[in-house]
């Protein structure tokens, strides 16, 4: 809220981070948006616990899903909607990551959602922290992300021309799909995995 908050105020040009575009649309007056990198339906995340966490780990139905805790962050909308999805119930919120993951490696909360990582295991890794997906299962989060740019500023119609215009380029050639899936956010190994809230809209595989 406040990145969001420089930028209409044109403090600064834009953001640094991606942002879910359901936050940028309640304030098109002052921001534009930018071409998104992940579409709709592309981010997929892993379902994320302590190693320790034998409930967690052993949760493969919709039941047992449901008994689940989970931390997260009140102002992350996507998270809360997916987590809603899985039939989860208890829902303990902090403002910040290290704590959220804290709280599930000291089992106050049995899970959180992360997007899957590159190292080996797929791990989180906060400070001396550690947390794992739990195996064979991951969730879609609804929603597109794009960069907010600030109407203030002087240079945001040349900044937003020219994001649409490399935005453009690196998809034609491939270039943001490929940086993904280096960074594990488009993890090949989770390809099979089951996914457990498909969008209504989705086609059967052929």
């Amino acid at each position: 809220l406040r990145i969001l908050r420089l930028i209409q105020d044109g403090q600064v040009a834009l953001s640094g981070a991606l942002v879910w575009k359901a936050d940028i649309k309640p304030y098109e007056d002052t921001l534009l948006i930018s071409p998104a990198l992940v579409h709709e339906g592309e981010f997929i995340a892993g379902i994320y616990t302590h190693a320790s966490n034998s409930k967690a780990l052993n949760a493969k139905t919709p039941a047992a899903l449901h008994q689940l805790s989970a931390a997260s962050n009140n102002h992350w909308q996507a998270d809360i909607t997916t987590l809603n999805q899985l039939g989860v119930k208890r829902i303990y919120y902090s403002t910040y990551w290290l704590q959220i993951v804290r709280m599930v490696v000291s089992k106050r909360a049995d899970i959180t959602l992360a997007p899957f990582q590159s190292n080996p295991g797929m791990k989180v890794l906060v400070d001396d922290l550690e947390l794992i997906p739990i195996p064979g299962l991951k969730v879609s989060l609804p929603g597109s992300r794009h960069w907010p740019i600030s109407k203030k500023h002087p240079e945001s119609a040349a900044i937003a021309t020219a994001l649409e215009r490399g935005i453009a380029a690196l998809e034609k050639t491939k270039t943001i799909r490929r940086a993904y899936e280096e960074s594990g956010f488009f993890h090949p190994e989770v390809d099979n995995w089951l996914l457990v809230n498909p969008p209504a809209t989705a086609q059967p595989a052929r």
